[in-house]
């Protein structure tokens, strides 16, 4: 095997091994959770999705949960190992400011980002004013994801300098 097919055949293994890796993490992804919108009333309707969270049938315990204050939300029946749109409300005596709405099952949890304003008080779905947050974490599948692509770049970029650097010294002067 010369140089250049070994090359190649590293280089085909290393994206097949990526695929792979990334097809197993989706399949059994960590567990996600979505709130819409992202900034409610007190006493106003959320709307929250989570993905991952156990098996059929299974229940998800929803809670609010801010620095000072505490709440169940709901719980919920899982299809599959998810749930989709389920509208739940948020308390009306839940103090303005920022919360984390998390989703529970025996060891499974996942969480998101809420901002909780005061029932009255004017809002908008232009989400263009409100403050920035701290950025998410980046999820596993992202991590490989991104490493993935990078070593897709390199590797490409490998194979397409080998393959120029033997045309070139195949040119007959």
């Amino acid at each position: 095997m010369n140089v250049k097919t070994f090359v190649l055949t590293a280089f085909g293994e290393i994206v097949l091994a990526i695929l792979l890796a990334t097809g197993l993490a989706e399949a059994h992804g960590a567990p996600t959770l979505a709130v819409s919108p992202p900034t409610v009333q007190a006493g106003g309707t959320m709307t929250i999705s989570g993905d991952g969270l156990g098996e059929t049938g299974e229940s998800v315990l929803l809670m609010l949960q801010g620095t000072s204050y505490q709440a169940p939300l709901g719980t919920l029946i899982l299809t599959s190992d998810a749930f989709d749109n389920a509208d739940f409300t948020v308390p009306a005596d839940a103090p303005p400011g920022e919360y984390v709405v998390k989703a529970q099952n025996g060891p499974i949890s996942a969480a998101a980002q809420l901002s909780v304003v005061a029932a009255g008080t004017a809002h908008s779905s232009d989400t263009a004013a409100l403050p920035l947050g701290r950025p998410r974490a980046r999820t596993t599948v992202e991590w490989i994801v991104a490493v993935g692509l990078v070593v897709l770049s390199l590797g490409t970029a490998v194979a397409l300098l080998w393959h120029a650097r033997s045309d070139l010294t195949a040119i007959d002067w």
